[in-house]
């Protein structure tokens, strides 16, 4: 990503379904176990209780931060993310 170019992402939340069954890691990360889609099965995934937390995380690289959420039940599946965009340093 150039200087001044635009982040945009989805970020799960750490009480996201995801998360449900995954074996975490000291480094906050987790691999992911019960992928209801099993679109993740195996992968490893950081997750982030808020906001705060995403930008602390980036902020090393990024400015100018912006964030959304939302908590949606998707039939019983629950699937909480955080939006960030933010800029390249």
């Amino acid at each position: 990503l150039a200087s001044g170019g635009f982040f945009v992402a989805s970020i799960p939340n750490k009480n996201s379904y995801v998360f449900s069954g995954a074996e975490e890691y000291p480094d906050g990360s987790f691999i992911i176990r019960n992928d209801p889609y099993h679109l993740r099965n195996g992968e490893r995934l950081h997750a982030f209780d808020s906001a705060e937390d995403i930008q602390k995380y980036l902020c090393p690289f990024f400015k100018n931060f912006s964030f959304g959420s939302s908590d949606c039940d998707y039939f019983g599946i629950f699937e909480r993310v955080f939006w960030v965009v933010c800029q390249k340093e």
